[in-house]
Parts: C-alpha cells; structure tokens; sequence
C-alpha cells in the first residue's frame, strides 16, 4: 500500500516565503524564500564539490546576512585559477552553481552524468598518456640499441640517433625492423 499525504500536511522541507537552512549551502532562489525545486539540490551539491576542491565555500562573509548577500550578488572565486584541474571539471561545478536556475542543471542525475563522462575521459586521457609513456620509452630503448649501427660522421665517431625519423630511417638502412620490432612486443 502506498502512503497518501494530504496536500494540506505535506512534508515540505522548504515553504515560499520562509528562509530554512544552512545559509552557506542556500541557492539564491531558497535565500530569497521563493519556491524552489531540484536545482536548489544541485546548488547545494555545487558549493560542496567547491568546498571540496578549493577548501572553502564559494561564497563567504563575516555574517549570515554578508554569506546571503554573496551569493545572491557576487560570482563564486574561480576555480580555473588551478591548473591542476580539469577544465570540464570547473565547467560542471560552474553550471551548478548558476545563480539563474534556468541555467543550472535541472537534476543531480544530470549533473551526475557528466561527471561521470568526465571520470570516463578522464581514465582514457591517462591510459593514452601511459602507453604514450610506454612507447616513448620502448623508443628511447631501441635507439641505444641501435646506436652502434648508427652512421659514422667524417671524423669517424657514431652519430646518435636524434629522433623518430633518424630512428625509422636507421632501421630501414639496417633492416632491422624485424628485431626492433620484437623489442616493442
């Protein structure tokens, strides 16, 4: 059985008209008492992943009333000052804490779902960083292998192999391929 509320005694957590909550994690529309609905949420979850990343809240004052006036006034501090993160990363956290709530997402799923996109190109960026890494060094292996085959200049000492291209031509030179070959399998 399901339980029915009667539209009288609906548990609301937030009534036009009456400001209720931690006022540092209130999205401008609740700090106005206006009606509010999923993106208040999605608001909320924004400063929090902010908090998390900055190690403060996006918007700050000596007082409840300068907090509220921050937010219903004032843009949150940058996050694309840290290098360190993904710009898709700040994007997110940006629309989540659009003060018009036309333009923030409409729900924590939404929200979710991109950052699990980013999560996803995140761990496909590291895994082609890795095997770029890997190749570059099963590279830099097979060039000091080859070094003894390397052409002679005039004065009759072995020239290094300088990169990719001097490397390819070398092997070719040398038909060594098969060998090189083996080294990166």
């Amino acid at each position: 059985p399901r339980l029915r509320i009667s539209p009288s005694h609906r548990p609301d957590l937030s009534i036009p008209g009456i400001v209720m909550g931690t006022v540092a994690y209130m999205s401008p529309e609740q700090a106005r008492g206006q009606l509010v609905d999923a993106r208040t949420d999605v608001w909320s979850l924004g400063v929090v992943l902010y908090e998390m990343i900055a190690g403060h809240a996006p918007f700050i004052g000596d007082t409840q009333r300068a907090v509220v006036d921050s937010i219903l006034h004032q843009a949150q501090q940058p996050l694309e000052d840290r290098t360190d993160l993904p710009v898709e990363l700040t994007q997110i956290i940006s629309k989540a804490l659009a003060k018009n709530t036309n333009a923030r997402y409409e729900s924590a799923a939404k929200m979710l779902n991109d950052l699990g996109g980013l999560k996803e190109e995140l761990e496909v960026r590291a895994r082609l960083e890795r095997e770029i890494n890997a190749t570059d060094e099963k590279v830099a292996i097979a060039s000091r292998n080859t070094i003894r085959q390397s052409p002679v200049n005039t004065a009759g000492a072995r020239q290094p192999v300088r990169g990719v291209k001097d490397f390819v031509s070398l092997v070719q030179r040398h038909k060594v391929f098969p060998v090189v070959l083996s080294s990166f399998c």
